[in-house]
């Protein structure tokens, strides 16, 4: 498939395929995903890049939960100026 990609760096491009059962009313949904990288097979294995992803959105979903629920950043209104980068400083 590398062949086919005109971007730049390309190792390997991989499709990961996610099942997902909601709890309460036991529908199932299946979703489709494609990742780019620019590390060769050589240097990761198709185990190696699904933990590198799952890895990924451990950090993104811990992240952004604290921010969304403890500090309500997707209702905020503070758009402009320094205010943004201010309220997304961690102490």
């Amino acid at each position: 498939m590398n062949g086919f990609l005109d971007f730049p760096h390309v190792g390997q491009v991989a499709r990961i395929e996610r099942h997902t059962e909601q709890v309460k009313s036991g529908k199932t949904r299946t979703e489709v995903v494609y990742l780019i990288t620019s590390l060769s097979p050589e240097q990761a294995s198709p185990q190696r890049l699904l933990a590198l992803n799952r890895g990924h959105w451990e950090i993104e979903n811990r992240l952004h939960w604290v921010r969304d629920v403890t500090f309500g950043e997707d209702h905020s209104q503070i758009r402009t100026g320094a205010g943004p980068r201010m309220m997304a400083i961690h102490l």
